[in-house]
């Protein structure tokens, strides 16, 4: 069975398409990665969201055991205030804590040690050092799956804070060498 799928769309579905690679580009998660947005990518975004609109995934996908669902998330647009939903079905271990989503992983290799005066920082606060993929880039951040211990302001105003469902992500931006 293969991976990929080819739909043939109509032209007009094509300027969607790129309509919303151009969003895509100027959104806050785009330009915090560095991030070039492609057709390919819209139209998986179009998809994955269209599967999520249509509650098919609930269909085709398990149910998970003890979830509860993610309040939305407020964010703020340059234009406006917009009320993104987010609600994803969180999971939690036995501890109570929320079980991080596919991809991301524990860091588990040296922290460079310019980078050390943060990972205490973050450590201290019941944080730990995560990575995940991003395309084919990969980024180091931290987090806590316990929610109590969310509210951290970051370490420095070069750390990337990231809300998602799951709580906030503190994202280490690439090179980053504090003073």
């Amino acid at each position: 069975m293969s991976d990929n799928v080819t739909v043939p769309v109509d032209p007009e579905v094509i300027t969607l398409l790129d309509k919303l690679q151009e969003k895509l580009n100027e959104s806050p998660a785009a330009k915090e990665f560095g991030l070039t947005v492609t057709r390919e990518i819209a139209a998986r975004v179009a998809l994955l969201r269209g599967i999520e609109a249509l509650d098919l995934q609930e269909e085709t996908m398990p149910s998970a055991v003890g979830t509860k669902t993610a309040e939305p998330v407020q964010t703020k647009d340059a234009k406006e205030t917009k009320k993104v939903d987010t609600s994803v079905d969180l999971e939690y271990n036995d501890k109570g804590e929320i079980k991080p989503p596919a991809g991301w992983e524990l860091w588990r290799a040296q922290v460079p040690s310019t980078q050390e005066g943060a990972h205490d920082y973050y450590t201290q606060r019941g944080w730990r050092r995560w990575h995940g993929k991003v395309q084919d880039r990969l980024i180091a951040f931290y987090w806590s799956q316990d929610v109590e211990k969310h509210a951290v302001d970051a370490f420095d105003p070069n750390i990337i804070v990231q809300t998602t469902p799951w709580g906030p992500g503190h994202i280490i931006p690439d090179n980053w060498n504090p003073a």
